[in-house]
């Protein structure tokens, strides 16, 4: 069953250009994925420290796997330096 998966961060001040390459490195990363279908990048209009990266995944367990990954475990504590308070995630499927 196919999946969104969202994550909202909220960037330190300062930080954008470092989480823009951050979040780079694991798109490109994650397209080689299997299962991944699709991602998106919006940054809030009212505050553009505010991040909300929407992927779609063939399954719940591909985006497990992907989740798990050890290169994006690594990239990932990097993300998570440059945070004001942790990641918040959501997996949703279709009805």
């Amino acid at each position: 069953m196919t999946v969104r998966v969202l994550i909202e961060r909220e960037i330190l001040p300062g930080k954008e250009g470092m989480m823009v390459e951050l979040l780079y490195r694991l798109r490109r990363r994650a397209m080689k994925q299997d299962g991944y279908i699709s991602g998106q990048t919006l940054y809030a209009v009212d505050n553009p420290r505010r991040v909300l990266v929407i992927s779609t995944w063939r399954s719940v367990e591909d985006w497990n796997g992907w989740a798990e990954d050890p290169v994006r475990t690594e990239i990932e504590e990097k993300v998570n330096s440059i945070l004001i308070a942790p990641a918040s995630y959501r997996v949703y499927s279709y009805m």
